[in-house]
């Protein structure tokens, strides 16, 4: 997203992009989009994302943008007003606040109150990547196969990667972040993996309610009607540190979803579980999809840390990146990417 973005700055650059088509948390990712967001800085990211893709047919087909109602449940009500408030003014119509009996039919342990989205949805991350870099090529970047290689600094500022020069190299590894700084001699410092994980269930035959989308604070529980007439659910997983090319599978974690889900929503008639998908993204100490130096050099940064829910920002996120590097080169998904040194 972010070499999409420079692509299309006046005088672009020249760009390279290097994209690894091993599966990633974007490929993994449930692809859910909304505004409301507890952190201020990424609630306004997300809004501004979700108000670009609503304004765009050409990003809603690109993406796979599925209109679905979002409920956010919250069980501390402070602040709510004024968060509801910014995002109805940028999306009017789009949110409303409520208090527990919206939940009327849910069991539920403790007080509730909940941010309700209309314009919220859920898209397919992966298709939209593919859709990305092939409007990337067209636009001229180069894109080569290929991981991020050896890295170095040149006594110029320059950076060496794979044997090429490049006036600027960006490293958009999300969950191989801290594997190819430490590679590479840069510090690792703030960059942790943590797992992923989510299941897909079918619905009982002759079942047809599903719930609609939503996040609970309380539990931490998440869930989302899926295209093929069922339910994605998940928990939170607490396993840091994880192996992204082997991420671990909590068999335990994901039953455990299930049942809270059913027993939460006794109306609700879950099936089997289709499929079980565990993943691995980057989590920054400075949480959230952001362009970061990295410490000791001049040109090299990273664009990673969105800890799990990337694409409800990226587009605003890809944005202030771009911006952010000027006239300079960028990068991919998976990979490493710049402008090579001495092109205009």
């Amino acid at each position: 997203m972010l070499t999409w973005r420079l692509a299309q700055l006046p005088g672009a650059p020249a760009l390279e992009l290097r994209v690894n088509h091993t599966a990633d948390a974007t490929a993994a990712s449930g692809g859910a989009v909304k505004a409301f967001e507890g952190d201020a800085r990424q609630r306004e990211l997300a809004t501004e994302s979700l108000a670009e893709l609503l304004s765009s047919p050409t990003l809603q087909t690109w993406s796979g943008y599925q209109r679905s109602r979002f409920l956010s449940m919250r069980a501390v009500p402070d602040g709510l007003d004024d968060a509801v408030a910014a995002i109805d003014a940028r999306l009017p119509g789009g949110i409303e606040l409520a208090d527990g009996t919206a939940l009327a039919d849910w069991h539920l342990q403790g007080e509730r109150t909940v941010v309700i989205e209309h314009h919220a949805g859920y898209t397919t991350p992966g298709a939209w990547r593919d859709r990305v870099l092939d409007d990337c090529a067209k636009r001229g970047v180069t894109i080569v196969p290929g991981v991020a290689g050896p890295i170095t600094e040149r006594p110029d500022g320059s950076m060496r990667c794979g044997g090429t020069d490049y006036d600027l190299v960006v490293l958009a590894t999300g969950p191989w972040t801290p594997q190819v700084l430490r590679a590479n001699g840069f510090s690792e410092s703030g960059y942790r993996t943590k797992s992923v994980q989510y299941a897909l269930h079918d619905l009982v035959p002759g079942a047809g309610w599903r719930p609609p989308s939503f996040s609970d604070e309380v539990s931490g529980l998440y869930a989302r009607p899926t295209a093929g007439g069922g339910v994605l659910v998940g928990l939170p997983a607490q396993k840091w540190d994880v192996d992204p090319d082997h991420p671990p599978l909590d068999e335990e974690l994901l039953d455990r979803a299930a049942g809270l889900l059913t027993a939460m929503l006794p109306r609700l008639r879950l099936g089997r579980a289709t499929r079980r998908v565990a993943a691995a993204d980057c989590y920054r100490a400075d949480p959230g999809l952001a362009l970061a130096a990295v410490p000791g050099t001049t040109n090299l940064f990273t664009f990673t840390g969105g800890s799990g829910g990337s694409v409800k920002t990226a587009l605003a996120a890809s944005t202030a990146a771009a911006t952010a590097l000027g006239d300079f080169g960028a990068t991919s998904q998976e990979t490493t990417v710049g402008r090579r040194k001495g092109r205009s």
